[in-house]
């Protein structure tokens, strides 16, 4: 086995390799070499050596803000390595990016904050990126920075309008600008492949309740999932049932709706559904519609 080796157990399957090279590699190209203080192979921290941040050519300089932030997220992600027994497994999702809507408040309960990091490192362990409000606050906050620390594309979406009060201190991943909040949901939901609601207010309900709609419509048939966390939607789900009874919505569209107490077994579901209702409208009427109309197909949600 050559120096530039890593160990690892050979009954498992290297699949943490490419998510660890690129995290180690970002921006320092590898060394030609990566020597050891033994003649066997190096272990996973002497290949975060070879990151360079622990070189003695750096000793006595001052280090950057930057480099203070860069240092703990890498400290955090081996933390991590370490505690999964230098393991890290991920699978593949049908998923490429899955759209969160949540509070710009982290809530009263401990549990809602949990639950939003929960689901981040859940995003990440799948392999799947996150777009979302864009702000730096509250439960927004917790999600992007679990999964941007987890390796993973983060996409934030938010009205200029809202800048100042939803953006504080150091964004994660991309910004993405947008004039109001119509536009913020047409361009949240284009770029997204399933949508999740943590908890969250008026702002959260509103546009989870668009995107059930848009199901209904024909618009799109991307899956919806609530995160029921402590039983925090359990009113919303019953007013639904109620709806169903009465007689407002069939009951195939209340099947539009996937919840679970946890991100794991949300997630798994979502993965496994497949639409029930019957749609207003066929999605290629709704993007004919468009095109006559002369909309730009950029704002497309049904892709």
């Amino acid at each position: 086995m050559s120096k530039t080796s890593v160990i690892a157990n050979p009954k498992r399957p290297l699949s943490f390799l490419p998510l660890l090279h690129r995290y180690i590699f970002a921006e320092n190209p590898p060394p030609t070499t990566c020597t050891s203080h033994s003649d066997s192979s190096p272990s996973l921290s002497s290949v975060f050596l070879a990151r360079g941040h622990f070189l003695t050519r750096n000793r006595g300089r001052k280090k950057t803000e930057q480099e203070v932030t860069k240092e703990k997220k890498r400290t955090n992600f081996s933390s991590r390595f370490r505690e999964m027994g230098m393991e890290m497994e991920t699978m593949e999702s049908k998923f490429k990016r899955v759209c969160v809507f949540c509070g710009s408040s982290p809530g009263k309960k401990t549990s809602y904050k949990d639950a939003a990091i929960e689901l981040g490192r859940e995003l990440v362990t799948r392999n799947i990126d996150l777009v979302y409000g864009g702000g730096s606050i509250g439960l927004m906050g917790l999600i992007s920075q679990a999964v941007y620390e987890g390796g993973r594309h983060v996409i934030g979406v938010i009205p200029k309008t809202l800048m100042p009060q939803e953006i504080t201190g150091v964004t994660v991943g991309e910004v993405k600008a947008v004039a109001d909040m119509h536009q913020r949901k047409a361009e949240m939901a284009r770029h997204s492949d399933a949508f999740i609601a943590l908890p969250g207010g008026y702002g959260t309900l509103e546009e989870l309740l668009e995107v059930i709609t848009w199901a209904q419509l024909g618009i799109h048939d991307k899956p919806v999932g609530l995160l029921n966390v402590d039983g925090y939607y359990n009113s919303l789900l019953s007013f639904i049932d109620e709806a169903v009874e009465e007689g407002f919505i069939s009951p195939n569209a209340r099947h539009i709706i996937v919840s679970a107490p946890n991100a794991k077994d949300l997630v798994k579901k979502m993965e496994e559904y497949l639409p029930r209702h019957e749609k207003v409208a066929s999605k290629l009427s709704w993007e004919i519609e468009r095109l006559e109309l002369g909309h730009s197909t950029k704002c497309d949600i049904s892709r």
